[in-house]
């Protein structure tokens, strides 16, 4: 999950469904929550990662990042409270720490890779 508070500095911006890429129009006064990949498994299909960057702006203000990444070492599954006949599994349960590892890599095609494999149907 990713907490972001812009301090009103633009440069975010999110890829939609059609592949654009829009600004996210910075505000002081709130926060902006995005999922992780794991949503995706917990809530098996029905909340995606976003694809965000952020582009170097002329802002009259610094930009400050900080990345905290926090893994519980468990097996990512769906619970299956979410699984029935309108919603099949979609993914396959996969080992939290695997994604930290990936993060850990220069190759950013093997998270890639990782987490195309772990959206197959199970």
């Amino acid at each position: 999950m990713t907490i972001i508070h812009d301090n009103e500095v633009t440069g975010l911006q999110v890829k939609t469904k059609d592949g654009d890429w829009i600004s996210v129009e910075p505000s002081g006064s709130t926060f902006l929550v995005m999922a992780g990949d794991a949503f995706l498994a917990c809530s098996n299909g029905r909340i995606h990662s976003p694809i965000h960057r952020v582009i170097a702006t002329e802002a009259e203000k610094e930009k400050y990042s900080l990345a905290f990444f926090s893994f519980s070492g468990e097996i990512i599954q769906t619970p299956k409270e979410l699984v029935d006949e309108a919603y099949s599994l979609l993914l396959k349960p996969f080992h939290n720490m695997d994604l930290l590892r990936l993060f850990s890599l220069d190759d950013v095609q093997k998270y890639i890779d990782f987490i195309s494999q772990a959206k197959c149907r199970a």
